[in-house]
């Protein structure tokens, strides 16, 4: 029977934690402007209370977004083998797409199109690789690398081929701060 638990990267998870701590403190400034804003009276022109509002509502919204995330297993990375699996780090190079699949000989002397350091798998719904430092196994990419070693190698992608150089990091020592992705203009 196929394991159908969600998974979260372990970098991921305290990024989540860290979140919702906030959004307490944020929600609970917020409830107090509310209650400010309806101490104004007349509800219909006061534009405190709807901000005030407005921003409760958007903050439990991303909170319960965010709150079912902790049921996640985090995803477990051996650092004794060059695998790449989920919940790993890795150095990531991408060299754009192509409508033909090309050789990967010597892609270090090229530039990259993407560089980033990134969790992989068990990345958050929605997170993406610029913005979110996370390749999701879930992307033609990511479902290509796992299980793979480090090293280059061209994949299929909705537009053609994509060459990627990518390096399995070891975890040990290495924080959220840690994390980049670059896009070369």
């Amino acid at each position: 029977m196929p394991d159908t638990q969600q998974r979260i990267h372990p970098l991921a998870l305290i990024g989540v934690k860290k979140r919702l701590s906030e959004l307490a403190s944020e929600l609970s400034e917020a409830s107090v402007a509310l209650d400010r804003a309806l101490a104004f009276g007349d509800l219909s022109e006061n534009s405190e209370y709807d901000a005030a509002k407005e921003t409760m509502r958007k903050l439990t919204a991303e909170r319960d977004l965010l709150t079912p995330l902790l049921t996640y297993v985090e995803c477990e990375s051996s650092d004794s083998t060059d695998n790449i699996d989920e919940g790993c780090i890795i150095e990531l190079w991408a060299y754009g797409t192509t409508p033909q699949q090309l050789p990967v000989d010597d892609l270090e002397k090229e530039t990259a199109v993407i560089h980033g350091k990134l969790m992989f798998g068990g990345a958050v719904p929605g997170w993406d690789i610029l913005n979110d430092h996370a390749l999701g196994t879930d992307t033609p990419v990511g479902h290509f690398l796992v299980g793979k070693r480090s090293g280059s190698y061209s994949i299929q992608v909705k537009d053609g081929f994509v060459r990627v150089r990518v390096k399995k990091l070891p975890s040990t020592g290495i924080t959220a701060n840690d994390l980049f992705c670059e896009y070369a203009r």
